[in-house]
Order: C-alpha cells, then sequence, then structure tokens
C-alpha cells in the first residue's frame, strides 16, 4: 500500500469519509427507493385497490338490490306497484351500469378485466332473465313466471354473485399482496438501512484504524530516530519515507541527522586542523624560547666583554698618566709626548664613549629579551590550553 503511504493526510481523510460516508449514501439511496416503492404500493391501494374494492361493493350492493325488487315484482301486487319497481329496477340497473363504467377505469391487469368483461356479461344475462320473467308475469304467465325465477332467474344470480364475489376477491388480493410489498419494502429499509449504518461505522473504524496505525508506525520510528540523534548517534538509518506528512517530517528529521553528520565531520576536521596548529606554534615558542635564551647568553657575554673592555682602558688610563709623568721627567719628549698622549686620550675618550653607548644598547637589548621571555611564557601558556581545548 506504498500508493496509499504517498497520499496526503487530507486526501487520507478524503478516503475514510468517502469508505464510510459512500456507505451510508448507498444506504440512503437504498431507502429512498425502497420507500419510493412503499409510495408507489400506498399509492395502488389508495388510488387503485381501495376504490376498486369499494367499486366492486357497489356493484355487489347494486345486484342484490335488483335482485331483490326483481323477485318483489314476482309476488302478488297491483299494477301500480308493479310499475313503481319496474321504475325502481330501471334506475337500479342504470346505477349498476355507471358503477361498471366507472369501475373499467380502475382495471389494472388482463386477468382483472377478464373477470370484469364476464361481470358485465352476467349482468347483461341476468338483467335479459329479468326482463323475460317480467314479460311472462305481464302476459299472465305466472307459473312460467315462477318457473323461470326457479331456475334460470336463480343460475343467471348465482353467475352474477360469483363474478362479483370473484371481481372482489381480485381486489382483496390485490390490497393485500400491495399491502405486504409495501411492508416487505419498508421492513427491508429499515434492515437495510440499519446494516448500510453498521458496516458503514465498522468501514469507517476499519479504515480509520488502518489510517492511524500506518501513520503511527511512521510516527513511532520518527520519534525513536529523533531520541537516538538526540543522544548523539547519527549512524543509524531512518525509516523509509513518503510523500504524506508524515513522510516529509520523517525526510525532514534525516536531513537534520545528515546536516549534523556533516557539521560534527567539519567539527572534527578543524579540531584536528587546531590541534595540528597548536603543535606547530608550541614548536615555534620553543624555537623563540631557545633563541631567547642564546640571545640573553650573547647580551651577558657582550656585556662582560665590555666590562673587562672598559678595565682594560682605566688601565690603559692609569699606563697614560703614568707615562705622563715620565714625559714630564724628560724635557726634551715631553711636548712631543704631549701631544702624542692628549692625541691619544682624544681617541681613548672616543673609544670609551662608544662602548659605554655599546653598553647601553646592550642594556636594552637585556630588557627586550626580557620582554621576550615573557611574551613567549605568555604563548607558551596559551598554547598550552589551545591543546587542552583540542583534546577535549
Amino acid at each position: 500500500m506504498s500508493w496509499f503511504d504517498n497520499l496526503s493526510l487530507r486526501y487520507k481523510l478524503l478516503i475514510n469519509f468517502l469508505a464510510s460516508g459512500g456507505v451510508l449514501i448507498i444506504a440512503v439511496v437504498f431507502c429512498v427507493i425502497q420507500i419510493n416503492g412503499v409510495g408507489k404500493n400506498t399509492e395502488d391501494i389508495a388510488g387503485n385497490w381501495l376504490p376498486s374494492i369499494q367499486a366492486t361493493g357497489e356493484i355487489s350492493q347494486l345486484r342484490l338490490r335488483y335482485r331483490v325488487r326483481s323477485l318483489e315484482y314476482m309476488l302478488p301486487g297491483s299494477a301500480e306497484e308493479k310499475a313503481k319497481i319496474e321504475s325502481s329496477l330501471g334506475a337500479l340497473d342504470d346505477s349498476l351500469q355507471k358503477a361498471l363504467k366507472d369501475y373499467e377505469k380502475l382495471v389494472s391487469s388482463e386477468e382483472e378485466r377478464q373477470v370484469f368483461q364476464e361481470t358485465i356479461k352476467a349482468v347483461a344475462g341476468y338483467k335479459l332473465v329479468v326482463e323475460k320473467g317480467i314479460a311472462l308475469a305481464r302476459a299472465g304467465n305466472e307459473e312460467g313466471a315462477q318457473q323461470l325465477r326457479r331456475n334460470e332467474w336463480v343460475k343467471a344470480a348465482n353467475v352474477l354473485r360469483d363474478k362479483t364475489d370473484e371481481l372482489a376477491k381480485l381486489n382483496r388480493n390485490g390490497a393485500d399482496a400491495a399491502s405486504a410489498q409495501a411492508r416487505a419494502k419498508v421492513s427491508s429499509s429499515f434492515v437495510g438501512g440499519i446494516s448500510a449504518l453498521v458496516a458503514g461505522m465498522v468501514l469507517a473504524l476499519v479504515v480509520s484504524y488502518v489510517i492511524a496505525r500506518r501513520m503511527g508506525n511512521q510516527l513511532d520510528a520518527a520519534v525513536v530516530a529523533a531520541r537516538r540523534i538526540a543522544t548523539g548517534d547519527l549512524r543509524g538509518e531512518m525509516p523509509a519515507t513518503s510523500r504524506d506528512e508524515v513522510g516529509k517530517l520523517v525526510g525532514a528529521v534525516g536531513d537534520m541527522q545528515q546536516s549534523l553528520r556533516s557539521a560534527m565531520g567539519d567539527t572534527l576536521s578543524s579540531a584536528g586542523q587546531i590541534l595540528e596548529a597548536s603543535k606547530s606554534l608550541n614548536h615555534a615558542v620553543g624555537l623563540i624560547d631557545q633563541s631567547a635564551s642564546v640571545q640573553s647568553s650573547a647580551a651577558s657575554a657582550i656585556a662582560a666583554n665590555v666590562e673587562e673592555l672598559t678595565v682594560s682602558i682605566n688601565h690603559v688610563s692609569d699606563s697614560t698618566n703614568e707615562a705622563s709623568r715620565l714625559a714630564n721627567a724628560s724635557d726634551d719628549q715631553a711636548e712631543q709626548g704631549n701631544r702624542a698622549i692628549n692625541a691619544l686620550i682624544g681617541q681613548i675618550n672616543e673609544v670609551a664613549s662608544v662602548v659605554r653607548n655599546a653598553a647601553t644598547q646592550i642594556q636594552e637589548l637585556k630588557e627586550e629579551s626580557e620582554k621576550i621571555s615573557s611574551i613567549v611564557a605568555v604563548i607558551r601558556d596559551i598554547a598550552d590550553q589551545t591543546n587542552l581545548l583540542a583534546l577535549n
């Protein structure tokens, strides 16, 4: 399911909604279809079967009234009463014909149409027998009329009764079937709706669990990797990434780990370079220290030589004074010796001045050497601290 892991969080939630909501939508559509079916069955019952049953009942009622009135005609009575009965029979026949025409509009099947046509024939046959009996009675053939009533009249009446009963039974069966279908559709709608609701909830839970589990596994792996990085272990491998938000987070943690690896490598390289530089600096400081020691020794030797030269000059000065005394003793050589001595004294004074300047410069060089030694000591301390920092 790598394709699923690569989906963004919004699309995963959309799939969850479509998976769970789709079942509910299907259930709603199913319930709507079933309700429409129930509505159609109800319309059939209200618009067809019940009016048909009512019309059949009206036909049966008119049939009974027509039979009763026709039998009353066969009873003894006055001509006025018989005329009234004939008028009543005509009105009942008109009502019956009207009821049959109204019922014809409600016929909904071929079987019903066939039974209806047979009912019309039975009505016409019964009417024909009644009119035949009335004609016999009018002609004064009471015996023939009564014989007709007991035979053909009864048979025609029974046929009409059977056809109207069959028509009523057909309508009752149709109404019962429509009612049963409506109840079945209501029951199936209820069961289907509950089943779809349960299925939608179960599917939503399953899809939510799968999404949460896969995302949870990725997040757990990312947390483990982040904790490992926090402890300083940068050698572990990151879990496989995906193109969703969690995968991007894991990828970002992996990039952070790689950056830390590079930074640590650069730090170690820099530390090595600093260590090498500190070693070189320490060596240079040692050389400077040695040079300072040599310069200090040389300055000390020069100072000793200057002191010896000063002693020698003083000795020469003493010797010159002694020579002056000896020259004074010699008149002939006094003037010449005096000039030579004066010249020598001037030269010696110049040498003494030069030597004193050299001694002063050597003393300053010694002081500078001591300053250099102090600086070298400070540099050595800095080098030692740098070595400690590099080792740390």
